[in-house]
């Protein structure tokens, strides 16, 4: 099997599947296909490139076929994938895009004829799209052209400006960079650089985080002994803030509620030296599972794991926690250029209902923090329904919690980075991390 065909019965079932759980689909077909490693890396760009670019693909399409309305899931599918390669990826020389994808339709039973013909179309003459004028209707304009659903560009426009919103758009389709965490219960940054440094691999110290690792490219990690080894786990630099910020000490109670897949989890026993008390919840015991499995691998053995929603009380656990983590979930619009697909899964109306369920967490959740103790609340995302907003409301009907300033915990932030209300928020356009929202309180 090619990597086109691959990406090409890859994308043909996630559409059949509404593009959940993208990744993880990618993933098992990847390990049972037994590709190189190039031809691996090929298919997943094509996969998720085709995904995040959906309706710009999709605006050629229509605008090419004389009855687009009759244009099968699978010529669709295959079209789109020669597009991508013809109009938006580099390194693919135009005559191998058109015959390689063009072979597909073979194997799918689809017309050789028409998509040959789009495809040499595209080939000669480029994008044939006509976008609306910036000024006059900048949804339509930047959506289309950089592939967004319009309610999500309405959205970043009205919060950020038109300039700010096109920044944003961009930051979202590009490539993300590789950032590991450096597992210093068996390692120190410095060591592992070294190590990674060895193996070919090009690393670099992260900006902000004490224990970050920048890297461009690892081998397939369920076979790259460092990983195997427990010596990092692969986590964003604003995720990684989020723990500085808690700033867990070694002996404390923590509650992590909403731990999976665990990444802040371990990284709280991490910061701990594995010596106290980590309880870590989660509605989803496969969830849980996953925080199991990091904690094995890692070697954070103090971590505890109890199945539970977030917005119930945790009867033994009532005003015992030194500190709780609330990483609540949301409509993730920061971890966009991570998840090809995420674009396309949430709607308009998401960040208000996700409101009220985080504004539920953080009032059943404060009732573990023991006075003096500490509550950080995050959200990967930058809505301000689920972040300034929850925060306002929390506070009216908690006002014993009171906001401490990230800026006197986090000192390595641009100014930028930190708001007047005393949260941080980090953002792919303005820190080249994923965008995040974080905000710490204390108990009188």
């Amino acid at each position: 099997m090619t990597a086109r065909e691959l990406a090409t019965r890859v994308l043909l079932d996630a559409h059949r599947r509404g593009y959940r759980e993208l990744k993880a689909h990618v993933d098992r077909a990847l390990d049972r296909a037994g590709l190189s490693a190039q031809e691996r890396r090929l298919s997943a760009e094509l996969v998720y490139g085709v995904v995040r670019w959906k309706r710009r693909l999709d605006g050629v399409v229509n605008t090419l076929a004389k009855r687009p309305d009759r244009v099968s899931n699978e010529a669709r599918c295959i079209l789109r994938l020669g597009i991508y390669q013809l109009l938006l990826m580099d390194g693919i020389p135009p005559h191998a895009a058109v015959h390689e994808t063009v072979e597909m339709t073979r194997l799918l039973g689809v017309p050789h004829g028409f998509v040959n013909a789009l495809l040499r179309a595209v080939q000669r003459e480029g994008d044939p799209l006509r976008y609306p004028a910036r000024d006059k209707n900048p949804v339509e304009h930047l959506g289309l052209r950089y592939s967004y659903p319009d309610w999500l560009v309405r959205r970043w426009i009205r919060a950020y400006g038109l300039d700010e919103a096109e920044e944003i758009c961009v930051s979202h389709n590009a490539r993300a960079p590789l950032t590991l965490r450096v597992n210093t219960v068996r390692t120190s940054r410095s060591e592992l650089i070294a190590e990674l440094s060895a193996t070919g691999a090009h690393v670099d110290a992260g900006q902000f985080a004490s224990t970050a690792i920048v890297t461009d490219r690892l081998p397939s990690l369920s076979q790259y002994k460092p990983f195997i080894d427990g010596l990092f786990t692969v986590q964003d630099e604003s995720s990684q803030l989020v723990t500085e910020l808690l700033d867990p000490q070694p002996g404390e109670v923590v509650l992590d509620v909403c731990a999976g897949p665990g990444g802040k989890t371990t990284h709280v026993a991490q910061r701990m030296g594995d010596v106290g008390r980590v309880v870590a919840t989660d509605a989803s015991e496969a969830a849980l599972n996953k925080v199991r499995e990091n904690t094995v691998r890692l070697g954070t053995s103090c971590v505890e794991f109890r199945v539970g929603d977030a917005r119930d009380l945790i009867p033994d656990m009532i005003e015992q926690a030194d500190r709780v983590l609330v990483d609540a979930p949301c409509s993730a619009h920061g971890i966009l250029r991570r998840h090809a697909e995420a674009r396309w899964l949430k709607q308009g109306d998401d960040p208000r209902s996700l409101a009220r369920s985080q504004m539920e967490i953080l009032e059943a959740t404060a009732r573990h923090v023991r006075p003096g103790g500490v509550m950080v609340y995050g959200v990967c995302t930058d809505t301000p329904d689920e972040t300034i907003q929850v925060v306002r409301r929390f506070q009216r009907s908690r006002p014993d919690f009171e906001v401490e300033p990230s800026g006197e915990f986090l000192d390595s932030l641009p100014e930028n980075a930190y708001t007047k209300t005393g949260a941080f928020v980090l953002m792919p356009h303005r820190h080249g991390t994923d965008g995040f929202y974080a905000v710490r309180f204390r108990r009188n």
